[in-house]
C-alpha cells in the first residue's frame, strides 16, 4: 500500500511540475504538455484504484461500468432538459436514507463518535473561534461607503464569504482526516466487525459532521444578524448625538420655541410623518398646547411650499374639527429628531434587509395616446421603410463592390470580386434592418407610450404597505449624459381587467436608475381595501411620454437586447418585498449548508481511497476545477479546441485530445454551471430574495445529483477496500 502511495505522489508532483513550470520556460509545446498531464492524472486514479480493488479484477469492472451508467444517466437527463426533475427523485432518495439513519442506532453511534473526535481534536472550538472573529473583526477593519446599506451590503459580503471559506476549509479537511485517520489508525477496523454495513458507516461520518456544521452555520447566523442590527443602531445612535449638536439640543441660550421649530421643518423637508395618529390611523386633535399652534403657524408657509400633501391632511382635519377649532397634534420634538436620526437605518432595512422579488416581465405592447387602443410592437413598425432601408443596404453593397472591381481591373490584378449577393449574405442584411427597426421600438414620441405586462410571481402576497417598487431608466438622445432637463411622465397601471385603477403624474430626469412607489390596492364593493392582484394573474404598466409642450422629446426606455432583440427585463422591474431579512438570511444558510454538504461527501469519499495528505490535495484540485476551471470548460466549448494556439493561415490549431475533451466538458460545463448560479451571498447582501423553489433547486442539484456521484462512489471504494489490521497497528 505504501508503494502506490508513493507512486500516486510522485505522479502529482510531476503533472504539477509539468503543467506549471514547463509552458513558462518553453520547454515543450503547449499540446505536448496537456496529454502528459491528462495522462498522468489517469495513471494517478489507475494506481490508487488499483490499490483499493487488488485481485478483485470483477469487482472493478463491475463498479467502473455502473458508475459509467450513472454518469451516462446524468449526462443523457440533463441534455434532454430533466436534470431537475433528477434532481427532486435523488433528492428524496437521499431525505430518506438520512432519516433511516438518524433512526438507526448504530448509524447515530457512529455520528456521536465523530462528534467527539471534533471536540477532542478542538476542532469545533477552533472553528468557532475563526468565525466568531470573522463576524466581529472583518467590520472593525472593513468601513463602507458612508451609507447604511453600503456597510450593511459590505458587512454581510464580507463576513458571510469569509466565514464559508473556512467552513469549507475545515469541513474538507476534518471529512478527509477523519476518514483516512480512522483506517490507518485502524480505528474504523473495530466498527467494520460490527453488524453494520459500510456504507453505513460512510453515512454515519457524513451526518455527524453536517451535525457539526449545522451548530457553526447557526453560530454564523445569530453573529451576522447581530452585527448587522448593532451597526444599524451605532449608525443611528452616532446620527442622533449629530443632530442634537446641529440643532443646540442642550443650549440654554436658545430658546425652546425655536429649536422645536428648527427641528419640525428638519422632519418637513426629510418628508417624515409629523403627526401623531391613533389606532385607525386618524389624526389627534392638539387641544390648547400653545408651542404646537406656534410650530403650525410659523412654519405654514413652508408646508405649503414644500409638502403640499401635509397642508392638504391640516385642511381636511380642521375642516372637520371646525366647532372646536382644534388643530391636528405633532409629534414630539424628542420623537422627531430620533426619526430623522434613524433614517439611514430605515433605508438600510427596506432596501438590503429584506427579500426582494421581482415579477416577470411577459410583453411589451405599444400606446398610441393616452385614451387610444393599445397594440403589438410590431404594428408600431413601418413596414414599407424597412423594405426600403434593405433595398438601400442592398444596393450599397453592390455599388462599393463594383467600385472595388473596377479599381482592381485598373491595377490589372486577376481577382474577380462577386457583383451577386448570395441568399445568406441577403439574410444577414434582412436580419441586421430588421433588427435596427425592431429596437426603435424602444423610442416614444410625445403623447405616446408603452405598456409593460408582468406576470405575477407564484405564491405572490401583498404586504402590509400594499406596495410595489417600480425600478426603470429612460434616454434622452438628444441631450449630453450630464444633462438634468426633467421629463414629465404619466403612468397608469392595474390589471388585465383593468389597466387603469390607479394613474399619477412625475418629473424625472434622463441617464438615472429611478425608483417609484405604486399603491397596489383597491376599494371592493364593500369598501375594503383588497389587492388588484387578488384574482388576476397579470399586472400592466402603461408609461406615457406626457410632455408639457407639444414639441417635446421622443424618450428611449430600454427594454429590449441589443444582441438578440428578445425582451429584457433588467432596465424595467416592478419588485416587492416576499419576505423579511430573517427568513431570506435562513434560507441562504440553507444553500451555504447544502454545499458543505456536498464538500463533506467529497472529502470523505477521497480519503476512502488515499491518504489525508493525498485526498487533501485531490479535494482541492477538484474545487479548483469546478470552479476556476468551469469558465475554461465554456470557452473550450466554445472555441472547439483545447489549443490556444493558431496556424498560419489564422485558424485554430486541433488536439487529438479534443475528441475526448469536448465531449467530456460539454457534458460536465452545464451541470457545473447549473451548481455555481446557486450562491446566495450576493443576493442576499443586496436585498434580493431568495425563493423557496431556488432553496430547492439548490439542493436538487447539489445533493440529488452530485450527492450520490460523489457519495455512491465513496461508498463503493469504501465497501471494497481491506481493512485488515496489519502488525504494525497494533
Amino acid at each position: 500500500m505504501n508503494h502506490y502511495k508513493l507512486v500516486a505522489g510522485l505522479l502529482v508532483l510531476i503533472s504539477a511540475v509539468l503543467l506549471i513550470i514547463l509552458p513558462k520556460f518553453g520547454f515543450l509545446p503547449g499540446w505536448i504538455t496537456t496529454a502528459i498531464f491528462v495522462a498522468l492524472l489517469l495513471g494517478l486514479v489507475f494506481f490508487a484504484v488499483l490499490s483499493t480493488y487488488e485481485g478483485q479484477i470483477e469487482t472493478l469492472l463491475s463498479h467502473v461500468a455502473g458508475v459509467i451508467g450513472i454518469v451516462a444517466v446524468v449526462g443523457i437527463v440533463s441534455y434532454i432538459g430533466g436534470a431537475r426533475f433528477l434532481g427532486l427523485l435523488g433528492l428524496v432518495g437521499v431525505i430518506g436514507l438520512i432519516g433511516y439513519c438518524i433512526y438507526n442506532p448504530c448509524t447515530r453511534a457512529i455520528s456521536r463518535l465523530t462528534w467527539r473526535s471534533a471536540f477532542r481534536f478542538r476542532f469545533f472550538w477552533v472553528m468557532a473561534a475563526l468565525l466568531v472573529l470573522a463576524v466581529i473583526g472583518l467590520p472593525l477593519m472593513v468601513k463602507g461607503d458612508g451609507t447604511s446599506e453600503g456597510m450593511a451590503q459590505i458587512l454581510i459580503n464580507y463576513t458571510l464569504n469569509f466565514s464559508f471559506f473556512f467552513l469549507g476549509a475545515g469541513t474538507l479537511w476534518f471529512a478527509a482526516g477523519s476518514m483516512a485517520g480512522d483506517i490507518e489508525d485502524a480505528q474504523i477496523q473495530m466498527i467494520a466487525t460490527k453488524p453494520v454495513a459500510r456504507w453505513q458507516i460512510w453515512l454515519g461520518k457524513w451526518i455527524g459532521i453536517m451535525g457539526l456544521n449545522v451548530m457553526l452555520l447557526a453560530l454564523v447566523y445569530v453573529a451576522v444578524y447581530g452585527m448587522v442590527k448593532y451597526k444599524g443602531h451605532e449608525m443611528t445612535s452616532n446620527r442622533l448625538e449629530e443632530l442634537k449638536v446641529e440643532v443646540r439640543w442642550d443650549d440654554q441660550n436658545q430658546s425652546t420655541q425655536d429649536r422645536d421649530n428648527q427641528i419640525f421643518r428638519m422632519a418637513l423637508t426629510r418628508n417624515l410623518e409629523v403627526f401623531e395618529r391613533d389606532e385607525e390611523g386618524n389624526m389627534i386633535p392638539a387641544g390648547e398646547d400653545l408651542g404646537e399652534r406656534s410650530r403650525l403657524e410659523s412654519s405654514y408657509d413652508a408646508i405649503v411650499m414644500q409638502r403640499p400633501d401635509v397642508a392638504r391632511h391640516i385642511t381636511r382635519f380642521m375642516d372637520q374639527q371646525r366647532s372646536t377649532n382644534a388643530r391636528p397634534k405633532l409629534k414630539s420634538s424628542e420623537t422627531l429628531l430620533s426619526e430623522i436620526a434613524s433614517i439611514q437605518e430605515n433605508k438600510m432595512r427596506k432596501q438590503v434587509l429584506v427579500g426582494r422579488d421581482e415579477f416577470r416581465l411577459k410583453d411589451v405592447k405599444y400606446v398610441l395616446g393616452q385614451n387610444d387602443p393599445i397594440v403589438p410592437l410590431e404594428e408600431n413598425i413601418d413596414v414599407e421603410g424597412m423594405k426600403a432601408a434593405i433595398n438601400k443596404q442592398i444596393q450599397g453593397v453592390l455599388a462599393e463592390r463594383q467600385r472595388m472591381g473596377q479599381s482592381m481591373a485598373s491595377k490589372g490584378e486577376g481577382f474577380e470580386i462577386p457583383q451577386e449577393l448570395t441568399a445568406a449574405e441577403l439574410e444577414v442584411i434582412t436580419n441586421q434592418v430588421q433588427m435596427s427597426f425592431r429596437l426603435a421600438t424602444q423610442s416614444i414620441e410625445p403623447r405616446r407610450g408603452l405598456q409593460f405586462q408582468f406576470a405575477k410571481p407564484r405564491g405572490f402576497r401583498l404586504g402590509e404597505e400594499g406596495r410595489l417598487n417600480l425600478q426603470f431608466s429612460f434616454e434622452d438622445p438628444t441631450l449630453g449624459s450630464g444633462n438634468s432637463k426633467l421629463h414629465r411622465f404619466w403612468f397608469m397601471y392595474g390589471n388585465e381587467d383593468n389597466d387603469r385603477i390607479h394613474q399619477t403624474g412625475t418629473f424625472l430626469s434622463a441617464a438615472k436608475q429611478h425608483e417609484l412607489s405604486l399603491e397596489a390596492r383597491q376599494y371592493d364593493a364593500n369598501t375594503n381595501l383588497v389587492s388588484i392582484l387578488a384574482t388576476n394573474d397579470m399586472f400592466n404598466l402603461t408609461v406615457i411620454n406626457f410632455p408639457t409642450t407639444p414639441d417635446g422629446s421622443r424618450l428611449k426606455i430600454p427594454f429590449l437586447n441589443d444582441f438578440t432583440g428578445e425582451i429584457n427585463d433588467e432596465n424595467v422591474k416592478i419588485m416587492y418585498i416576499e419576505s423579511g431579512f430573517i427568513v431570506n438570511f435562513l434560507r441562504a444558510c440553507g444553500i451555504l449548508l447544502a454545499w458543505l454538504g456536498l464538500l463533506a461527501a467529497l472529502g470523505l469519499s477521497a480519503a476512502c481511497f488515499m491518504s489525508f495528505e493525498v485526498s487533501a490535495f485531490a479535494c482541492i484540485v477538484v474545487l479548483f476545477m469546478a470552479t476556476w476551471g468551469a469558465e475554461k470548460m465554456k470557452i473550450v466549448i466554445q472555441d472547439e479546441t483545447i489549443m490556444t494556439t493558431y496556424t498560419m493561415e489564422g485558424e485554430r490549431q486541433k488536439s487529438f485530445l479534443d475528441w475526448f475533451a469536448l465531449p467530456m466538458f460539454k457534458l460536465a460545463s452545464p451541470i457545473l454551471e447549473a451548481q455555481r448560479a446557486y450562491s446566495p451571498i450576493s443576493d442576499l447582501s443586496e436585498g434580493r430574495s431568495i425563493t423557496w423553489d431556488e432553496l430547492l433547486k439548490a439542493y436538487s442539484y447539489t445533493w440529488g445529483i452530485f450527492g450520490w456521484l460523489i457519495g455512491g462512489f465513496g461508498t463503493i471504494i469504501f465497501t471494497q477496500r481491506q481493512l485488515s489490521i496489519t502488525s504494525s497497528q497494533t
